[in-house]
Protein backbone atom coordinates (compact mmCIF):
# COMPACT_ATOMS: atom_id res chain seq x y z
CA UNK A 1 0.00 0.00 0.00
CA UNK A 2 1.39 3.23 -1.49
CA UNK A 3 0.77 6.47 0.72
CA UNK A 4 -0.11 9.43 -1.51
CA UNK A 5 0.44 13.22 -0.36
CA UNK A 6 -2.53 15.89 -1.32
CA UNK A 7 -1.90 19.70 -0.68
CA UNK A 8 -4.79 21.89 -0.39
CA UNK A 9 -4.64 25.73 -0.49
CA UNK A 10 -6.16 28.39 2.50
CA UNK A 11 -9.38 28.40 0.40
CA UNK A 12 -10.02 24.76 -0.18
CA UNK A 13 -9.19 23.73 3.27
CA UNK A 14 -11.55 26.56 4.51
CA UNK A 15 -14.14 24.94 2.62
CA UNK A 16 -13.65 21.82 3.86
CA UNK A 17 -13.92 22.73 7.38
CA UNK A 18 -17.02 24.10 6.77
CA UNK A 19 -18.72 20.83 5.11
CA UNK A 20 -17.45 18.76 7.84
CA UNK A 21 -19.02 21.27 10.95
CA UNK A 22 -22.01 21.16 8.43
CA UNK A 23 -22.23 17.55 8.55
CA UNK A 24 -21.42 17.27 12.20
CA UNK A 25 -23.77 20.25 12.76
CA UNK A 26 -26.75 17.52 12.09
CA UNK A 27 -25.25 14.62 13.83
CA UNK A 28 -24.63 16.39 16.95
CA UNK A 29 -28.01 15.95 19.21
CA UNK A 30 -29.25 19.23 20.91
CA UNK A 31 -30.44 19.33 24.46
CA UNK A 32 -33.59 19.66 24.96
CA UNK A 33 -36.01 20.49 27.94
CA UNK A 34 -34.22 22.55 31.08
CA UNK A 35 -30.05 22.38 31.02
CA UNK A 36 -28.01 23.06 33.68
CA UNK A 37 -25.54 25.95 33.99
CA UNK A 38 -22.39 24.17 32.54
CA UNK A 39 -24.65 23.13 29.35
CA UNK A 40 -25.87 26.80 29.10
CA UNK A 41 -22.14 28.23 29.55
CA UNK A 42 -21.39 25.35 26.23
CA UNK A 43 -23.94 26.35 24.12
CA UNK A 44 -22.90 30.34 24.51
CA UNK A 45 -19.31 30.47 24.60
CA UNK A 46 -19.38 31.50 28.18
CA UNK A 47 -18.08 30.81 31.69
CA UNK A 48 -20.29 29.26 34.36
CA UNK A 49 -19.74 32.20 36.46
CA UNK A 50 -21.04 34.14 33.47
CA UNK A 51 -24.24 32.01 33.63
CA UNK A 52 -24.89 32.30 37.04
CA UNK A 53 -24.19 36.37 37.33
CA UNK A 54 -26.74 36.87 34.16
CA UNK A 55 -28.98 34.04 35.56
CA UNK A 56 -32.03 36.53 36.02
CA UNK A 57 -31.43 37.38 32.08
CA UNK A 58 -31.26 33.95 30.75
CA UNK A 59 -34.32 33.20 32.23
CA UNK A 60 -33.43 30.40 35.30
CA UNK A 61 -35.57 28.73 37.07
CA UNK A 62 -35.18 27.38 40.13
CA UNK A 63 -36.10 23.81 41.61
CA UNK A 64 -37.36 24.07 44.64
CA UNK A 65 -36.49 26.46 47.84
CA UNK A 66 -33.10 29.17 47.83
CA UNK A 67 -30.36 26.55 47.17
CA UNK A 68 -32.18 24.62 45.00
CA UNK A 69 -30.53 24.10 41.77
CA UNK A 70 -31.26 26.38 38.80
CA UNK A 71 -31.93 25.09 34.95
CA UNK A 72 -32.44 26.80 31.98
CA UNK A 73 -34.63 26.54 29.12
CA UNK A 74 -31.73 26.74 26.36
CA UNK A 75 -34.30 28.18 23.56
CA UNK A 76 -35.53 31.17 25.57
CA UNK A 77 -31.65 31.22 26.83
CA UNK A 78 -30.24 31.77 23.13
CA UNK A 79 -33.27 33.98 22.60
CA UNK A 80 -31.98 36.30 25.14
CA UNK A 81 -28.30 36.49 24.70
CA UNK A 82 -29.04 37.39 21.16
CA UNK A 83 -31.16 40.35 21.61
CA UNK A 84 -28.44 41.59 24.09
CA UNK A 85 -26.10 41.17 22.14
CA UNK A 86 -27.39 42.62 19.01
CA UNK A 87 -26.08 46.00 17.81
CA UNK A 88 -28.13 48.78 18.32
CA UNK A 89 -29.03 50.48 15.17
CA UNK A 90 -27.25 53.91 14.97
CA UNK A 91 -29.06 56.48 15.54
CA UNK A 92 -28.53 59.87 13.40
CA UNK A 93 -26.92 62.66 15.85
CA UNK A 94 -28.76 65.80 16.53
CA UNK A 95 -27.13 68.89 16.10
CA UNK A 96 -27.40 71.70 18.39
CA UNK A 97 -28.46 75.01 17.16
CA UNK A 98 -25.51 77.26 17.44
CA UNK A 99 -25.61 80.19 20.34
CA UNK A 100 -24.61 83.09 18.77
CA UNK A 101 -23.08 85.79 21.03
CA UNK A 102 -24.93 88.50 22.19
CA UNK A 103 -24.24 91.95 20.99
CA UNK A 104 -24.19 94.04 23.97
CA UNK A 105 -25.55 98.08 23.48
CA UNK A 106 -26.25 97.06 19.36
Amino acid sequence: MSITTVRIDDDQLTDLAAQVAERLAGQTPQPTGLVDAETVALALGVTRGWVYEHAELLGAMRLGKPGAPVRFDLDRVRAAFAAQHEKPTPQPRRRRPRHRPLAIGA
